[in-house]
């Protein structure tokens, strides 16, 4: 919707802030965006003279950076690049007629009034007809062309984002700080990095690695929720992240229990094992993940760079919302390679080797090519000669136990999470309608709460939907 007007007065709150599209998955998540365009009354935008070029107009600049193939200097859209990297289970939709403004609001004061601003941007977009309930998300879009600069580039929440300018690369970062399936949580943390000086001397001895390492936020160049990217792209985001998005799903992101060698295919991949999780011993894990030159986005990676051919290794929390984890918040990428003082060499390259002290766990890169990487673990038991030619001992699926979690009542994505976290994975969703049962919540399931099962065993679920139809 196009229209304009001067604003007064509804909303709030925040944080501060390739490979080919695959078939939507069966529980896509669609994302109602809408976006409103915003300018200072102390900041109009400029008026070109005679003889200067009309500046693009925002709100197509708006509407091309969230929902179409981008500027032409870009290329992309943020829609297009969160359908790629989830291989189609996260849609930011609209369009043209979910673009508001060019209002004018309050003045620029100096601080960072954001509950204030949106507030002020809603009321106006509502004359022109917005409604707030009709979106699960709206971002607010600073004109570009003004020189004020409010406290940051941008900000990030569920359900909104507020950002300086109209940029498809700051626009992915602040929309993954909202991509969450829990209400209330946190989304997408930023993506830090460690460098621990000497790596012979217990670097990662303890919970806080504070003692021998210096933590950079936002200094992981291979993922842009730090400073991941190349030219005007964007690099595709962590396994990690994936996992919490639930565009991977467990059995495709292990934890290994047992030593021996494991390969990871290539993260830009829809299938395959491409997340390895080691546990720390401190309710945390080093995750390990491959990427290759492959489409859109990586595909603006070097296949002589250390990415493309070693391992990387991250100290997550279990999941986004955990609340223990050392300062800034968010993963870490660890620097392989220490006696440099750049992170871009960070990878675990052929020949060398990972030792986390806390654990006695060790990590060597074997190989890596086109096809995946191999990596021999070690510092962890062997597996038991009982399950020797059993995929649940030794290769990428390298199981332990998964004890199914009471799902009754729950939503689907509450249910596919809490499966999850226990090592499982959600099986066949059926649906019947139910009297008693709400709309989209579980009726039943299988195997029932408290089973033991192998990691990754799958869990049934019949899925109300609604109650019977009248004939």
């Amino acid at each position: 919707m196009r229209g304009g007007g001067r604003i007064a007065g509804l909303l709030g709150v925040g944080l501060l802030c390739g490979a080919l599209l695959a078939p939507a998955a069966a529980d896509a998540r669609t994302i109602r965006t809408a976006a409103i365009v915003v300018y200072f009354e102390n900041e109009p935008p400029p008026t070109p003279g005679p003889d200067e070029p009309v500046p693009p107009d925002p709100l197509d600049a708006a509407e091309a950076t969230l929902f179409g193939s981008g500027p032409a200097a870009f290329g992309w859209s943020a829609r297009h690049y969160f359908q790629t990297i989830t291989y189609g289970l996260v849609d930011f939709a609209g369009g043209g007629d979910d673009v508001y403004g060019h209002y004018e609001i309050g003045p620029y004061e100096g601080s960072c009034a954001y509950s204030q601003w949106t507030r002020e941007a809603t009321e106006a977009a509502e004359t022109d007809g917005f409604e707030a309930s009709a979106y699960d998300h709206v971002v607010y879009y600073l004109d570009p062309s003004l020189a004020a600069a409010p406290c940051a580039y941008g900000i990030g929440a569920v359900g909104y984002a507020f950002m300086k300018g109209i940029g498809p690369y700051v626009t992915i970062h602040e929309l993954a700080h909202g991509l969450t399936d829990t209400p209330g949580q946190p989304g997408a943390p930023h993506a830090n990095a460690m460098h621990c000086i000497d790596t012979t001397t217990e670097p990662y001895r303890d919970a806080t690695y504070s003692d021998f390492c210096i933590r950079d936020d936002r200094a992981d160049p291979f993922d842009p929720m730090g400073f991941g990217l190349r030219g005007p792209y964007p690099l595709e985001m962590s396994a990690w992240r994936k996992l919490e998005f639930g565009a991977i799903q467990s059995a495709d992101a292990p934890i290994v229990h047992y030593a021996g060698t494991y390969t990871i295919a290539p993260l830009e991949q829809s299938s395959g094992v491409r997340l390895l999780r080691i546990r720390n011993g401190a309710g945390q894990f080093f995750d390990l993940d491959f990427r290759q030159p492959i489409g859109l986005y990586d595909g603006t990676l070097s296949s002589g760079e250390p990415v493309t051919n070693g391992v990387t290794i991250r100290l997550h929390p279990p999941t986004f919302d955990s609340p223990d984890f050392p300062s800034p918040q968010g993963p870490y990428l660890l620097d392989a390679t220490p006696e440099t003082p750049s992170y871009d060499d960070a990878p675990l390259m052929p020949g060398r080797q990972f030792r986390d002290f806390r654990t006695g766990v060790t990590v060597e890169t074997l190989s890596a090519g086109p096809g995946g990487a191999t990596v021999k673990i070690g510092g962890l038991p062997e597996p038991p000669a009982s399950c020797a030619f059993s995929q649940a001992c030794g290769g990428p699926r390298n199981v332990g136990p998964c004890k199914v979690p009471g799902l009754k009542r729950k939503k689907v994505r509450a249910a596919r999470k809490a499966v999850r976290k226990r090592e499982c994975r959600i099986g066949k969703v059926r649906r019947r309608p139910s009297r008693k049962v709400p709309k989209g919540r579980v009726i039943s399931q299988k195997p029932k709460a408290g089973a033991q099962r192998r990691e990754g065993a799958k869990v049934s679920l019949v899925v109300s939907s609604g109650p019977p139809k009248r004939r």
